[in-house]
């Protein structure tokens, strides 16, 4: 199975909160990335990638960060974040 048919299948759960923490804990997994490396290829502080594969909600400059950094738009790490959020300038 590939990199991105794992993505494929992820984007499928249905629970966005276990989607937006499986995924990001998961494609960090498959790329061989701890979390300090995504946090310095995103420049997100380490606590908020920590945060935010336990469910806590980030912001969606720190969000776009890390998807960002993984090749990823915000909404395919994170499904939950909502077209007025995208919006949004935080």
């Amino acid at each position: 199975m590939t990199e991105n048919n794992i993505t494929a299948i992820l984007i499928d759960i249905e629970d966005n909160k276990m989607k937006a923490v499986s995924q990001l804990r998961i494609l960090r997994f498959c790329r061989g990335l701890s979390q300090d490396d995504v946090s310095r290829l995103s420049g997100v502080d380490p606590a908020l990638v920590s945060r935010v594969e336990r469910g806590v909600r980030i912001s969606l400059r720190a969000r776009a960060a890390i998807a960002g950094a993984l090749g990823l738009s915000v909404a395919q790490l994170f499904p939950e974040t909502t077209e007025e959020e995208e919006g949004d300038d935080e």
